[in-house]
């Protein structure tokens, strides 16, 4: 949030500063046309500075979106988990559980091929599930 407004401060004065600079160059030029010309590089100078914010803007929104992204994914990762750990036949079981932007993973083994359903099916009713890739191995087949 400073730096936006560092920055701000530095185009402002740099602006300001080269207008002054051009105004001193042209000892001749009456005072409206130096008032219009200092006029131009603040115009010049407010149009960076909003370009800047747009995009300073934009990347923090882009940042704020993966960031929550990446919670939602801890989140339902976290919820997956509990809801096979709350199942008796599944929670002796070793799965592990990946969630990457809402598509759940499921790997590690099963005693049987029902049991690596019964977690895919488990899995896919938690709330911000957008689907499972069930990559569980049952045991004695590959």
């Amino acid at each position: 949030m400073h730096t936006l407004s560092y920055r701000t401060a530095i185009a402002v004065g740099s602006g300001v500063a080269l207008a002054l600079a051009l105004v001193g160059c042209n000892e001749r030029a009456p005072a409206e046309t130096a008032g219009r010309q200092i006029d131009k590089a603040i115009d010049r100078t407010a149009d960076k500075i909003d370009e800047l914010a747009g995009s300073a803007s934009t990347e923090l929104k882009k940042e704020v979106a993966q960031a929550s992204e990446t919670i939602n994914d801890t989140t339902v990762t976290a919820k997956v988990k509990a809801a096979l750990l709350s199942e008796p036949q599944l929670k002796m079981l070793q799965i592990e559980v990946e969630t990457l932007g809402g598509v759940v993973i499921l790997t590690g083994s099963a005693d049987t091929r029902q049991n690596s359903e019964r977690a895919e099916q488990v899995a896919s009713t938690i709330t911000g599930v957008k689907s499972v890739d069930n990559r569980i191995q049952v045991q004695g087949t590959v």
